[in-house]
């Protein structure tokens, strides 16, 4: 019997017993998806510092990372350990008191670089210390000592401010956000070709090389997917179809509304939730990349029977 793409409704798919009978449970379904994803997430995760070696260099991530290294060193602001930077307030010395941890840092900083000494930066903070003789009192140029009755954890807090500030104008500089804008910007990039390259080769050249549009833990679980109507193998733009909707829905839009709209990613755990619940509650066990492709789960046994 032929079938036109009008044959079968959804409740006439769902009213055949052959097909109900082999359609895998909704767990498997689930199981099949998220094994898919860790694999994907492998993928991409290997990709990405396959990137990262070939690209970062030409792209200029790497001088702007030593641009803003060089910058941090020459502030005296921050303490170095191997790869990353730490302010002095997460490195505190506690062989030093607030002056000695905060004071020379900033005094260092105002008195040696380019940008703070351009605006005046050290008389700045010179007159806020003498606007404060109840914090600290000034026994010589440029040298303050804490003021009887205040305690180094007092002078601590309050000395944290201007240090702050002092860290706020370093990376306020227009150079240094030009090369932090430069590595954000490069890092992106290289993730989205990660993700794209990783979702060409697993949802689509997968899916159109093994049987009946299967990723392969559907192919591992029994199961792959047939046109809803016809009970035909999907005809393959729809598989593309279906999974393009999948990557861009589930993958490829949670993670850009993470970057660029809502760094706290509930957002995209709303979109992908919505898909899984989707298959959970339709008839047919069909998610928003099954009704565009218009296709459904069907086990390899029916699916055999059909092509015999």
């Amino acid at each position: 019997m032929e079938h036109t793409d009008q044959d079968l409704s959804e409740s006439e798919f769902m009213d055949d017993p052959e097909r109900q009978r082999h359609r895998p449970h909704l767990i498997t379904r689930l199981g099949a998806a998220f094994l898919d994803m860790l694999v994907y997430a492998a993928m991409m995760i290997g990709l990405f510092y396959g990137c990262k070696a070939i690209f970062y260099g030409p792209m200029g991530y790497n001088a702007a990372r030593e641009f803003m290294m060089l910058r941090m060193d020459e502030s005296h602001l921050f303490v170095h350990e191997g790869q990353f930077y730490y302010t002095i307030t997460e490195r505190y010395d506690e062989t030093k008191d607030a002056l000695g941890n905060y004071h020379e840092a900033i005094v260092y900083y105002y008195s040696n670089c380019e940008y703070p000494l351009e605006n005046h930066k050290l008389d700045e903070y010179y007159a806020y210390l003498d606007s404060h003789p109840e914090m600290v009192t000034k026994v010589g140029e440029g040298q303050y000592v804490r003021t009887d009755g205040i305690s180094d954890l007092d002078l601590k807090i309050w000395l944290a401010i201007p240090y702050d500030d002092a860290c706020n104008y370093l990376y306020g500089n227009a150079e240094f956000i030009h090369a932090g804008n430069k590595r954000t910007v490069v890092t992106y990039f290289n993730f989205l070709i990660a993700q794209v390259v990783a979702a060409a080769i697993y949802f689509i050249a997968v899916p159109l090389i093994l049987p009946h549009g299967a990723t392969f833990f559907k192919w591992v679980f029994r199961f792959g997917l047939e046109d809803k109507r016809t009970r035909e193998d999907s005809p393959k733009g729809r598989l593309l179809l279906r999974y393009t909707i999948l990557v861009i829905w589930n993958y490829l839009l949670p993670v850009f509304i993470y970057f660029f709209v809502n760094t706290v990613g509930w957002i995209g755990i709303i979109l992908v939730g919505l898909d899984a619940l989707m298959i959970g509650v339709t008839p047919s066990n069909s998610g928003l990349e099954d009704f565009a492709g218009r296709t459904s789960a069907i086990s390899f046994r029916v699916a055999k029977k059909r092509t015999r």
